[in-house]
């Protein structure tokens, strides 16, 4: 049995983003209720840990960091004019805990004991820049972490693998020109779908070209379609890349329920991702650590989220949906091979 760590807090339900705005604090509200019934040996509970200033700039610019605090002390609003993105009176605070608390997983992942961690977190991080807050993301959470296992603990390779149906276009800005962390992002085709970046072609620059590798799915893509992107291109990069520690961007908005997005998954494709992610242990993966990016299909998001992490205590889906969703297959493999056309230059595919 591995044990499997998850953080979570009252805390970051504090970050109030309004009536009826889908990045709600009922995301943790009911992911908390959940595991006051769900029970399962493997899984162990902590708290929230607030991380410094200091820390998250290292990968913000110190006066992106200045006016988020001011803003947010003031009342806030939305930041730099960005209508989806709502900072309130707690939110720095709350982006601090939100640091601070996916560290403290990675921290119990690398010297814990632990393979394996989830951090239920918000605000979410994967769309902020390092001097922009920007589609519901503050501080990219990820990110911080990714870049303090490099310079804090001596980490040379890191592998992202990012699983929002949204492109992460804040985690691809960051890292667009290093070679020690790779980037790898299954999202929805980006002419569809906000922020209108991850082509096939955005490969990286100088050292870093080749680590961003972006895998756009069409609308209407479901378990069997997705299974082949990851098969053919995403899982074999990273196993190439031999990542000592791999994070996950974890958004769950690629459900068929999810009402932002046009990804049809159900819940027992997060289950094999899980499977899938958990076969890389012995390729010199030392760790896991997974952090909640979007989900908004409240209903699902918790069971999403226990398929995902306990795959690898479970010889099958811990949930089910009995429905078959259909895909245009030749669509599918069309856009995949694509993406394959272009990352065949710089991997052996």
């Amino acid at each position: 049995m591995e044990k499997v760590i998850f953080a979570v807090g009252e805390i970051f339900k504090q970050h109030d983003t309004g009536f009826s705005h889908p990045e709600s604090p009922k995301r943790i509200e009911i992911t908390m209720n959940f595991l006051k019934t769900f029970k399962h040996k493997a899984l162990e509970l902590i708290g929230p840990e607030k991380a410094s200033r200091e820390i998250v700039e290292i990968v913000h610019d110190p006066g992106y960091v200045e006016y988020i605090k001011v803003f947010s002390e003031a009342g806030g609003g939305h930041p730099l004019g960005d209508l989806d993105t709502v900072v309130s009176k707690r939110t720095y605070e709350v982006a601090l805990y939100a640091v601070g608390t996916t560290l403290k997983v990675l921290r119990k992942v690398l010297f814990g004991g632990y393979k394996i961690g989830f951090a239920a977190i918000r605000p979410p991080g994967h769309h902020a820049h390092k001097g922009l807050a920007k589609g519901f993301c503050i501080f990219n959470n990820v990110a911080i972490a990714a870049k303090y296992a490099i310079e804090n603990y001596g980490y040379k390779r890191v592998a992202i693998l990012d699983i929002d149906a949204h492109h992460g276009d804040g985690t691809q800005e960051i890292f667009y020109t290093t070679d020690k962390v790779l980037y790898v992002s299954l999202h929805q085709d980006p002419k569809t779908l906000y922020p209108g970046t991850g082509f096939p072609e955005e490969v990286g620059e100088k050292e870093g070209e080749g680590y961003t590798i972006n895998i756009p799915l069409p609308p209407g893509i479901s378990d069997k379609g997705y299974a082949l992107a990851l098969r053919d291109i995403a899982l074999p990069i990273i196993e190439l890349y031999k990542p000592e520690i791999l994070f996950i961007s974890a958004g769950f908005d690629t459900h068929h329920k999810d009402p932002l997005t046009d990804i049809n998954l159900t819940l027992k494709t997060y289950w094999h991702i899980g499977k899938a992610i958990y076969s890389l242990f012995g390729r010199k993966v030392e760790g896991i650590v997974a952090v909640l990016e979007g989900g908004y299909a409240l209903n699902y998001l918790p069971k999403a989220i226990m398929n995902l992490i306990l795959a690898c205590n479970t010889d099958n889906p811990l949930y089910y949906e009995k429905v078959v969703l259909k895909e245009n297959m030749n669509y599918v493999r069309k856009s995949i091979e694509k993406a394959l056309r272009v990352h065949k230059k710089y991997w052996k595919l």
